[in-house]
């Protein structure tokens, strides 16, 4: 898995491709909250449109705990995910756990809940 940022007037944006792996998971989410809180960015636009498919769903359990824990509010995180990988566990797993986090297929509607 691999992230680039780009920076954008009220919001971070992260682009994540590749494999998506437990071990990768938490090393980019590390990354991320590092990188946010450098850039002094609590409104976090993750674009995981190209990003494949987990090969279970304890995979994304994981995500989403590892969210929770380590991007807790302030930070807002807005998904844009496709159809394919849609299921809601993970964002479903991260807001139970005390996360604002909320997943979207399109980049109008997450930016609307993420600024709104």
């Amino acid at each position: 898995m691999d992230v680039s940022f780009k920076r954008h007037d009220g919001y971070l944006e992260i682009l994540a491709t590749g494999e998506w792996e437990p071990q990768p998971v938490i090393a980019n989410i590390d990354m991320v909250k590092e990188t946010a809180e450098k850039m002094n960015y609590n409104n976090l636009l993750l674009d995981a449109t190209t990003l494949a498919l987990p090969k279970t769903e304890m995979t994304r359990l994981l995500t989403g705990e590892y969210i929770a824990k380590e991007l807790p509010p302030p930070f807002k995180i807005a998904c844009i995910t496709n159809l394919a990988s849609y299921n809601r566990f993970t964002e479903n797993v991260a807001v139970n756990r005390g996360a604002q986090f909320a997943v979207f297929l399109n980049h109008q509607d997450a930016l609307k809940w993420l600024l709104g």
